[in-house]
């Protein structure tokens, strides 16, 4: 049953893509153009810089998506259908934000060669931990996507809410602003936050060992935010449902 649900969902996308496949290709355009004029102002003049901007590329891909699925379930009319399905629809918006990031994946892999064939100064490392890294970091994601999934249960169309947590990412990730530059408690709480934590994590990866601490306090607060997605999902669609507006577009 699970294994039929991940390959409708997984041909689903496949087809949305091919279908749309010059929407991707410009996607890739310009986020190669927002690298250069990042890389070129010295921002992002390191590894780390470039990690952390290929980590916001593939979170941005993972989130916007899995919202825009949702609004687009509600303008076709087809969420009702989705809800019948013998899953729970958290479970589908979960299942979907697998299938999208091994598109986004792709996506990142081929804008990765890319820069590599055009700037000679960026050398691309990676290690056992920096996998594992990024994998835990997934649970992050996908509760960062059911709260953008939960908006558009009540207002639909979040394309500014979805374009202000977008480049909020790009802003927190350290490609735009370095950690440093922050004072006090936003400082600290860029430290805890998983997409940030990911960043310095795999970046510490590269210079010395990992403490037990920082893995412990990396996988907590990544099934916190999972788990805080999944909370407020649920209060919008049985608010969605109690207000008979699951349909409404």
């Amino acid at each position: 049953m699970i294994f039929n649900l991940v390959k409708a969902e997984f041909n689903r996308y496949k087809v949305e893509i091919l279908n749309y496949y010059p929407d991707q290709i410009v996607d890739i355009i310009i986020k190669y153009l927002l690298f250069m004029v990042i890389f070129k102002t010295n921002t992002i003049a390191n590894f780390a810089g470039v990690l952390a901007y290929l980590y916001w590329n593939i979170a941005s891909t993972l989130i916007s998506e899995i919202s825009i699925s949702m609004s687009s379930e509600k303008q076709i009319g087809t969420i009702d259908q989705l809800m019948l399905n013998p899953f729970h629809l958290t479970y589908i918006i979960v299942i979907r934000s697998y299938v999208v990031f091994l598109f986004a994946l792709l996506k990142s892999a081929i804008l990765i060669a890319i820069i590599s064939l055009s700037l000679k100064e960026i050398n691309f490392l990676i290690n056992v931990e920096m996998i594992l890294i990024f994998l835990i970091s997934l649970i992050g994601f996908t509760g960062l996507g059911l709260i953008l999934s939960a908006l558009t249960l009540k207002y639909v169309k979040i394309a500014s809410f979805e374009q202000l947590f977008m480049y909020g990412l790009l802003i927190v990730s350290t490609v735009a602003i370095k950690a440093d530059s922050y004072k006090g408690i936003i400082f600290y709480l860029l430290k805890i936050f998983p997409f940030t934590n990911a960043i310095y994590l795999s970046d510490l990866s590269l210079k010395a060992a990992i403490g037990i601490n920082d893995w412990s306090l990396f996988v907590l607060t990544n099934i916190i935010v999972l788990i805080i997605g999944y909370k407020v999902f649920d209060i919008f669609l049985k608010y969605a449902k109690k207000k008979g507006i699951i349909n409404s577009y």
